[in-house]
């Protein structure tokens, strides 16, 4: 039961919710009978703890890894802005904030997002497959076929039972946008994008005159 819970909430939740012999403990059953059976997400869960100290489950509701919350925030920005192909370390950090994720002491959320989760990155220590390193420095979801640096073996999304219920969706739009975002890795392969330049040079003159009068005076 309590690995249960220290998956779900991390060990911040185990320490303040544990059974103790205080008057005021929480209702731990109702809670661990809640997470077994109906995969509830944060806000029906907090609504079934009698009222008991929200402000210590306000401060624990985003402790699941923060591979997995720089996942949800990029995902999160790629499905409210289809148009986009990339975006800034920042950005993503922002996302991350309102959703409750970026603990402002640290810069644990930045290091992950800019090195340990990016799969055309040098593994140092972190090895997921999460982001992409796109030509302009910025970041998007790393897509199946895109190339990664040796050593880069991590997962490439969370697993489902290691997130909070309500970013689950996002897993099933993932598995849909590789399938329609796939021209958009063919438009970062720098050989393919080289097909029509210099096209400008002979576009009024027909391409076998072009070639016969490059080879005037050859012999």
């Amino acid at each position: 039961m309590i690995n249960v819970l220290r998956q779900y909430f991390g060990l911040g939740f185990i320490r303040a919710f544990a059974p103790n012999q205080h008057n005021d403990s929480p209702p731990f059953g109702r809670i661990s009978q809640s997470l077994l059976t109906d995969n509830l997400s944060y806000d029906t869960l907090k609504g079934r703890c009698g009222g008991w100290s929200m402000t210590t489950l306000e401060r624990t509701r985003s402790k699941f890894l923060v591979a997995d919350q720089v996942w949800i925030a990029t995902a999160l920005l790629q499905k409210e802005h289809p148009r986009r192909t990339e975006f800034s370390v920042s950005e993503i950090q922002e996302r991350a904030r309102k959703e409750g994720f970026l603990d402002e002491t640290t810069n644990t959320f930045y290091v992950h997002a800019n090195q340990h989760c990016v799969a055309n990155r040098m593994p140092n220590p972190g090895n997921h497959r999460m982001l992409f390193e796109t030509e302009g420095g910025h970041r998007r979801l790393y897509k199946p076929g895109d190339t990664c640096k040796p050593g880069r073996t991590g997962k490439i999304t969370p697993e489902k039972d290691s997130i909070p219920a309500k970013y689950l969706y996002l897993l099933d739009w993932y598995s849909e946008w590789t399938k329609s975002a796939s021209p958009a890795r063919r438009s970062m392969d720098p050989l393919l994008r080289l097909r029509g330049s210099g096209k400008e040079i002979w576009k009024d003159e027909h391409a076998d005159e072009y070639i016969r009068r490059l080879r005037e005076g050859w012999e």
